[in-house]
C-alpha cells in the first residue's frame, strides 16, 4: 500500500469484539488485498478505494474485500 502512496484509501471494518482470538496467516490474506489493487485499481491515477469487512457467522469468519476499481 504504501508505495501507492495517497492514490489508495483503505478502511476495515469489524464488529467482531475477540478478533485477536483468530489467526490468519498473511501469507493467505495479502493475495486477496493485492489483487484488487492489480486487478482494479493500480492504474487509477487517484481515489483507489479499497474496503475489507470481517463478520463472524456462527461456525466461520467471513472477510470480504471490495475495490472501487474496473469490474
Amino acid at each position: 500500500m504504501f508505495r501507492f502512496g495517497d492514490r489508495i484509501q483503505y478502511h476495515v471494518v469489524t464488529e467482531l469484539k475477540n478478533l485477536e482470538q483468530y489467526q490468519i496467516p498473511k501469507t493467505h490474506f495479502q493475495p486477496i488485498v493485492e489483487n484488487s489493487i492489480i486487478h482494479g485499481i493500480e492504474h487509477y491515477e487517484k481515489g483507489g478505494k479499497i474496503d475489507v469487512q470481517i463478520e463472524e457467522t456462527d461456525s466461520t469468519v467471513l472477510i470480504h474485500v471490495r475495490d472501487n476499481g474496473i469490474e
